[in-house]
């Protein structure tokens, strides 16, 4: 919690198709995260903002989950760009987890990635098990702006070209400012063991 939101500022969590429908609420302390979603860790996928948002969109459910909850954070929520997601995943038929083999190339990629960023002069990444590939997580910030959008779109596509291979694919969806992304820490609930 303290890597992705070193600053106290409210992230969502959100919990989509469950029994009550999406689950969101906004948080900005750790024990209060944690508290509210440990009963959920193992049944659902649980996601959040990487993004800080504006704080008075947290009114909607300060420091708990809502059931049914209506709104969730958009683009325009976010109060500014603090993160790169490069989403590198095993390509798989949907609905299943990735096998140790997969999650293997996944991680050499992901190695060659780096490697490569850091030569053209990226910090370190934080480097994360998404569930079923791997995370880079880029460390920048940028105003939460159309121009800021579109320079992450045309970043990841060019890394897409650039790395993508028949076993993994960098996901070049992940450039939008209200991005929700795995809660690190919490079980994929993806398909059978």
């Amino acid at each position: 919690f303290d890597i992705f939101n070193p600053e106290g500022a409210y992230i969502e969590v959100r919990i989509l198709k469950t029994k009550a429908g999406t689950i969101s609420g906004y948080f900005n302390n750790v024990d209060d995260l944690y508290k509210s979603v440990k009963r959920y860790d193992g049944k659902y996928n649980i996601f959040f903002t990487l993004n800080p948002i504006v704080q008075d969109v947290a009114s909607r459910s300060v420091n708990r989950l809502k059931e049914w909850a209506q709104n969730t954070t958009t683009d325009k929520e976010i109060a500014r760009r603090d993160w790169i997601l490069i989403d590198l995943d095993p390509e798989r038929p949907a609905g299943i987890s990735s096998t140790d083999e997969e999650l293997a190339h996944a991680e050499s990629l992901a190695g060659e990635v780096e490697s490569f960023l850091t030569e053209q002069g990226f910090p370190q990444p934080v480097k994360c098990m998404s569930g079923n590939g791997i995370h880079l997580l880029y460390l920048i910030n940028m105003e939460n702006t159309q121009e800021s959008r579109q320079l992450i779109k045309t970043f990841l596509e060019q890394m897409d070209k650039k790395f993508s291979t028949d076993n993994v694919k960098i996901d070049t969806t992940t450039y939008n400012a209200a991005r929700i992304t795995k809660l690190y820490g919490t079980t994929a609930c993806k398909g059978d063991s």
